[in-house]
C-alpha cells in the first residue's frame, strides 16, 4: 500500500513539474510550489484542466464560437460596406454637404472604425492563445469603447442640431453651428471619449482591457476587482448626459410639430370659410408659403429619420447597459455585446429607407451615375 502511495505521489510530482514548465512558458504562475505540498494540495487538481483554457475552441463551446464568428463576419461586411457607402454619398453629393450631415459623417466614421476592429475579435475567438492577444484586445477595446462614446455624443449633437434648426430663428442657428465651431465640437467629442475609455485602465488601474480566456472574448474580466467599476465609468460617462439631451431635444421638436399641425389645421379651416368671399389672390405670397411649407416638411422627415436612428441605438445598446448595471457579471454578456455591435451596421440601412436625400444618392451610386450628376 505504501509503495502504491509513493508511486502516486511520484506521478503527481511529474505532472506538477510538467504543468509548471508549461505555465512558465506561457507567462503564468503556479498557485503553489512542490516544496509546499500537502494532502490538500495534492488532492486539488482542478486547476490542471489546461485544455479548456488554452484551446479557444473546446468541443462544448464550438457551436457558440461558430455562431459568434459568423455573426461578427456578417456585421463586419454589412457595416464596412454600408458606412463606406454613407461616406461616399457625403463626399460625392453636394446636396448632402451640409452642417447637419457633418455629424452624420462623424457617426459613419465611428461605426466604420468599430467594424474594422471586429476581425480582431474573430482572431481572438478561433486562434490559438498567444500572450500578444492581451495587447491586441487592449487596442480593440480602447477603439471600440471610444467609438461607442463618440457615437452616443454624436447622436445627442444631431438631436440638438435638429432642435435649434427647427425651433430657433435662422440667425441663431448660423451662430451656433458655424463650420469652425462644428470642427472643434467634433474634436472635443473624440478627445472626451478617448479619455473616458483609456484613462481609467491606463492611469488609474481601473479595469483591465485584455483577452478573457473564460469566454474567449476581449473584455475586462469580471473576476478582476475593478472591472465593474470600469463598466460603470463607461456607462455613466457615455450615456446619461447624451440621452438627456436627446430626450429633451426630440421632445421639444415633437411638441413643436404638434403645435404646427394644430395651427395648420386651424388655418386650413379658416381658409375654406373665407375663400368664397375672396376675389383676388396674392400668387407670390402663396408661392412663398408653399416653399416654406415644403422646406419645413423636409426637415421634419429628416428629423424623423434621425429619431429612428436614435431608437435603433437604444434598442441595441440598452440591454448591455442594463445588464451590466443589474448584475456584477452579466449572465448573457455575449449576446448583449453582439446586439450592441450590430448597431454599427444598421444606420446606413435606416438612411436608405427613411432619409429622402440619402435614398436618392444611394440610387444614383448603385446605378453608376457620374459624380457630377449626384447633386
Amino acid at each position: 500500500m505504501e509503495q502504491q502511495n509513493t508511486e502516486t505521489i511520484t506521478d503527481l510530482q511529474y505532472l506538477y513539474a510538467s504543468t509548471e514548465h508549461y505555465l512558465l512558458e506561457t507567462n503564468h504562475s503556479l498557485p503553489f510550489r512542490m516544496g509546499q505540498q500537502s494532502t490538500e494540495t495534492i488532492t486539488d487538481l482542478s486547476y490542471l484542466d489546461i485544455s479548456t483554457q488554452h484551446n479557444l475552441l473546446p468541443t462544448k463551446h464550438f457551436g457558440m464560437a461558430s455562431f459568434l464568428v459568423v455573426a461578427n463576419a456578417f456585421i463586419i461586411t454589412l457595416g464596412i460596406a454600408g458606412n463606406s457607402l454613407v461616406l461616399v454619398a457625403l463626399v460625392t453629393a453636394k446636396r448632402l454637404q451640409t452642417i447637419p450631415n457633418a455629424f452624420i459623417a462623424n457617426l459613419a466614421v465611428t461605426d466604420l472604425l468599430f467594424c474594422i476592429t471586429l476581425p480582431g475579435t474573430i482572431v481572438a475567438i478561433v486562434g490559438s492563445y498567444n500572450p500578444s492577444f492581451h495587447k491586441m484586445c487592449f487596442a480593440l477595446l480602447f477603439v471600440g469603447h471610444t467609438t461607442i462614446g463618440c457615437s452616443t455624443f454624436t447622436l445627442a449633437s444631431i438631436a440638438f442640431n435638429r432642435l435649434v434648426l427647427i425651433l430657433s430663428p435662422r440667425k441663431y442657428y448660423q451662430i451656433i453651428f458655424k463650420k469652425r465651431v462644428v470642427v472643434v465640437w467634433l474634436a472635443l467629442l473624440w478627445i472626451y471619449s478617448m479619455m473616458i475609455a483609456g484613462f481609467p485602465p491606463v492611469a488609474l488601474g481601473i479595469g483591465k482591457l485584455q483577452f478573457d480566456q473564460e469566454v474567449n472574448y476581449c473584455r475586462s474580466p469580471p473576476t478582476y476587482h475593478t472591472s465593474n467599476m470600469y463598466d460603470n465609468i463607461l456607462i455613466y460617462g457615455f450615456f446619461p448626459v447624451p440621452l438627456t439631451v436627446i430626450v429633451i431635444s426630440y421632445g421639444g421638436i415633437f411638441i413643436r410639430i404638434y403645435q404646427h399641425n394644430q395651427k395648420m389645421t386651424k388655418h386650413t379651416r379658416q381658409s375654406r370659410v373665407s375663400v368664397s368671399d375672396c376675389h383676388s389672390f396674392d400668387t407670390q405670397e402663396h408661392s412663398s408659403n408653399s416653399r416654406d411649407g415644403e422646406t419645413y416638411n423636409r426637415q421634419i422627415r429628416i428629423t424623423t429619420n434621425m429619431f429612428i436612428t436614435f431608437c435603433a441605438f437604444v434598442v441595441c445598446s440598452a440591454p448591455i447597459a442594463i445588464c451590466n448595471l443589474a448584475y456584477e457579471e452579466c449572465p448573457i454578456d455575449t449576446f448583449v455585446r453582439l446586439l450592441a455591435t450590430f448597431n454599427s451596421a444598421i444606420n446606413p440601412i435606416i438612411y436608405g429607407v427613411f432619409h429622402p436625400q440619402f435614398r436618392r444618392v444611394y440610387f444614383k451610386i448603385f446605378h453608376c451615375d457620374t459624380i457630377n450628376t449626384i447633386t
